[in-house]
C-alpha cells in the first residue's frame, strides 16, 4: 500500500483484505459452531462430524502451495475477486 492511496481507497483495500481472509474459515467455524444440529439433522456420529474440519484443513494444507504460485501467476486483484465473488455468486444460484 503506497502512501498516496486516499482514505476511501485504503478502507476499500482494508476491507477486501478482511474478507478475503475471514471469509473462507468462517465456513469451517459456523458448522462448528452449528455442530449439534448438523449432526442431529444429518444423522452423524460426532466422529463423522469431527473429521470435517480434519480433511478441510488437510485439504486446505495441501493444496496452498499450489494456491500460492496460481496467485503469484495470475496475481492479487484477481485471486481475491475469485475468493470473494465465489461464494457470493453461488448464493445468487
Amino acid at each position: 500500500m503506497t502512501a498516496s492511496m486516499t482514505r476511501p481507497r485504503r478502507v476499500a483495500f482494508a476491507a477486501t483484505l478482511t474478507l478475503t481472509m475471514a471469509g473462507p474459515p468462517l465456513v469451517v467455524i459456523a458448522l462448528s459452531a452449528f455442530g449439534p444440529w448438523v449432526v442431529a439433522d444429518l444423522d452423524l456420529t460426532r466422529a463423522q462430524f469431527g473429521s470435517f474440519a480434519t480433511v478441510a484443513f488437510a485439504v486446505a494444507a495441501a493444496l496452498s502451495a499450489v494456491g500460492g504460485r496460481l496467485v503469484d501467476r495470475v496475481g492479487g486483484r484477481p485471486a481475491a475477486m475469485v475468493v470473494c465473488g465465489g461464494p457470493a455468486s453461488s448464493c445468487c444460484w
